[in-house]
């Protein structure tokens, strides 16, 4: 491919990233994941403020149809996680469902006719 992103230390730099992150997002967090597919789900994740170590998006490769020639092809899309629905409730302030369950009094029933 003519237009293949070529991952060196200093792109990695200019995104923040040192080569042992690097190496656990490509080999751990998205294992077989093209370069450009990893940039990309980092540079989504630059832009919300995520930390892309918590693994809040998946790639995903999917069939995308181009306009102009109608031939479909496969291409990795970043498709939100569960991660990152539980971080965005957190930040929020409304995320439910994490405390302790509250429970009312006990109350004893006699069940009849059964």
């Amino acid at each position: 491919m003519a237009n293949e992103l070529v991952i060196t230390a200093s792109s990695l730099a200019e995104r923040g990233i040192d080569c042992a992150t690097w190496s656990a997002l490509k080999n751990s967090i998205y294992p077989g994941a093209k370069d450009e597919s990893v940039m990309m789900a980092l540079d989504y994740c630059r832009a919300r403020n995520l930390d892309p170590l918590l693994k809040p998006v998946h790639l995903v490769p999917m069939s995308v149809k181009d306009s102009k020639s109608g031939k479909s092809e496969w291409r990795d899309v970043v498709m939100p996680g569960i991660g990152l629905y539980r971080i965005q409730a957190d930040r929020s302030g409304d995320y439910a469902g994490a405390k302790e369950p509250e429970f009312g009094p006990d109350v004893t029933l006699t069940l009849t006719g059964i």
